[in-house]
């Protein structure tokens, strides 16, 4: 299973291909908010140690460079949501019509966030102020709704 993204500067959004196994890779549009919402449900999900995790890319070399599918038109996500377990994530694509999960291993999480993070860079959304103005609004509904709860 991969996933791509590329930023669309025209629709201010990311292009997401998700390869699976020989079929054509699905297109998806998924917004500056989603992507950002994604990234910081992926800060909330436990780190492994470095033992645990996925073998370390050489730091000499050039990394191939995949290229992205251009053919098909994407479909908008409506919601990005992130389930833990105890051998990996799920992520959930809700879409039109039907809600697509990917499951991950835990190993390959620290990948994903350097991707999501890498793209937010390029596309020039300042992730880390992002992530602690969801922080912030996370505390704030805990607050609000410990508030509303009867003594």
């Amino acid at each position: 299973m991969g996933l791509l993204a590329k930023y669309d500067a025209a629709a201010d959004r990311m292009r997401l291909a998700l390869q699976s196994g020989s079929e054509p890779p699905l297109l998806f549009w998924v917004t500056r908010r989603q992507w950002l919402g994604w990234l910081h449900a992926l800060a909330k999900v436990p780190a492994l140690p470095p033992s645990e995790g996925a073998p370390e890319a050489p730091a000499t070399g050039k990394r191939e460079r995949q290229t992205f599918p251009e053919a098909g038109e994407p479909v908008l996500v409506k919601r990005i949501s992130v389930r833990t377990g105890a051998q990996g994530i799920k992520i959930l694509f809700a879409l039109e019509s039907r809600v697509l999960a990917v499951e991950l291993p835990m190993a390959t999480v620290s990948q994903l966030q350097a991707m999501l993070q890498q793209q937010a860079e390029y596309a020039g959304w300042d992730a880390a102020a992002a992530l602690v103005r969801l922080d912030a609004a996370t505390d704030a509904s805990k607050v609000i709704s410990n508030a509303r709860k009867p003594r």
